[in-house]
């Protein structure tokens, strides 16, 4: 199934649309706001008027109830959609083409995990790594709450928290002068991965001349290792011998809310791994910047310390 062929029963639509409108009135794009004690809420954006039932809750947000959002066109009311609202908000420019692929995959992803996944009855006493696949809404606020841009579907039923797939890393071995590595210890790569997978991965990369001393693992997300077989720098490095790739690295994963974090579930005592992601999500590509990269232990350092 193509993100151009709609599924059997759509049923994000209004919550897309609601939470697209709520956030522009709460982040101040509408004109001539009003709200009324009938809990009916009117705007403008630009020349455009909309209306729907709806009340104003706590830290200014708007709280807007579904399937109520109409549009005035042509001197009468009828029900709005996304497209009216994004024509109302600003004129076609690339970055509003973009939100808009990011709305309609956010519908598409959503309705495809409603129908392909079954959703837990009670999830209040669920420990939390089953949690992270319970929780199938996806974010509350942001109207793009599942874009998840570049993933097919069967990407998202494999890779997405909500289907609770497991999968392996991807081991990529990079010369040392491409790489800055800092591990906690000596034996961390032991310790995560298992002392007899240790091996045979040091083993392998003695086999292609590419030894440990020289060379650094990076576990790679296989969705992002398969976005990179096209990459011109990637395969020159692979050329050059800069580059090795060695296949599943370690024990199976499965994806945590954030769809890049992912956490062992075979042994959820080791390590969580955050892997880049060329996706885009809430509007933010899933990248890893090299200073947050740097940052984030001293950050996590001390946090524990606080703790």
């Amino acid at each position: 199934m193509s993100l151009h062929e709609p599924l059997s029963r759509a049923i994000s639509a209004p919550r897309v649309l609601r939470q697209l409108c709520e956030a522009l009135l709460c982040e101040g794009w509408a004109a001539s706001l009003q709200l009324d004690r009938s809990q009916a809420v009117g705007w403008c954006l630009r020349q455009t008027q909309f209306r729907a039932r709806g009340r104003r809750g706590a830290f200014g947000r708007y709280r807007l109830q579904e399937g109520s959002i109409e549009i005035h066109d042509s001197g009468t009311w009828r029900p709005a959609c996304t497209a009216d609202v994004l024509a109302a908000v600003a004129d076609p420019s690339p970055a509003m083409e973009t939100l808009r692929d990011d709305l309609a995959h956010t519908e598409h992803l959503s309705d495809l995990a409603a129908l392909q996944t079954r959703a837990a009855a009670r999830r209040h006493s669920l420990p939390c790594s089953a949690l992270e696949t319970a929780l199938y809404e996806g974010h509350p606020y942001h109207p793009c709450f599942k874009a998840r841009s570049g993933f097919t579907d069967a990407d998202h039923l494999a890779y997405g928290p909500e289907g609770g797939e497991t999968f392996r890393l991807t081991g990529v071995l990079f010369h040392h002068t491409l790489i800055q590595q800092s591990l906690p210890h000596e034996d961390f790569w032991g310790q995560e991965l298992g002392a007899a997978e240790w091996h045979r991965i040091a083993a392998l990369a003695e086999q292609h001349n590419a030894p440990l001393g020289n060379y650094n693992l990076l576990p790679l997300h296989p969705w992002q290792h398969a976005r990179l077989q096209p990459d011109p720098l990637f395969n020159t490095w692979r050329t050059s011998g800069q580059l090795l790739e060695i296949g599943p690295i370690g024990e199976a994963y499965k994806a945590t809310q954030s769809v890049r974090t992912l956490m062992n579930a075979e042994t959820p005592s080791r390590a969580h791994v955050k892997t880049a992601m060329a996706m885009r999500n809430t509007s933010a590509l899933r990248t890893l910047a090299p200073e947050s990269v740097t940052v984030a232990p001293a950050i996590s350092n001390w946090l524990a310390g606080v703790c």
